[in-house]
């Protein structure tokens, strides 16, 4: 499992979860980071206007709350940032991850999961089914784990399709 891995954040606690498991897998298996939030891209709605000056007032916050996320990556793990655009936030991991040669994406849980389970939001549903890498799901609370601890489990699941 080495290589690097592309990790999707968005400033919550699913979000610090992700980051928290995805640098406890680079440290066990000798892989970089990649940090990515993703942002609406050109095709979105009307409601958001397709301005520059508002895609620098959406861009500047992201790379701040990126830059603030990857402080908590142990100085071990060597990782980059990205901000992405996309059509949905999936759809933008799923490319940085082609782009950057990722072996696996890493996400958080949605809202309203037990501590140390999984809930499964609408971008990791969609995320396990058109991802072409494999998708690892932070459990609800990763981020409270104490780095040190290394990986103590792994589920699988491997659907029956090519």
């Amino acid at each position: 499992m080495s290589g690097n891995i592309v990790v999707g954040y968005t400033a919550t606690d699913a979000g610090a979860d992700a980051v928290a498991l995805g640098a406890r897998l680079a440290a066990a298996s000798g892989s970089s980071i990649d940090l990515v939030v993703v942002l609406p891209g050109e095709d979105r709605s009307v409601i958001t206007p397709p301005d520059a000056g508002y895609d620098r007032y959406l861009r500047a916050p992201a790379a701040e709350s990126l830059g603030a996320a990857a402080e908590g990556i142990p100085d071990g793990v060597t990782h980059r940032t990205h901000v992405r655009y996309g059509d949905s936030f999936a759809e933008g991991l799923v490319t940085a991850a082609e782009e950057l040669g990722a072996s696996h994406i890493v996400v958080g849980a949605a809202n309203g999961g037990l501590r140390g389970r999984h809930r499964l939001g609408t971008v990791a549903t969609e995320l396990l089914h058109s991802a072409n890498v494999p998708v690892v799901l932070a459990p609800e609370g990763s981020r409270r784990v104490d780095a040190p601890s290394g990986v103590t489990r792994i589920t699988a699941a491997i659907g029956t399709r090519p």
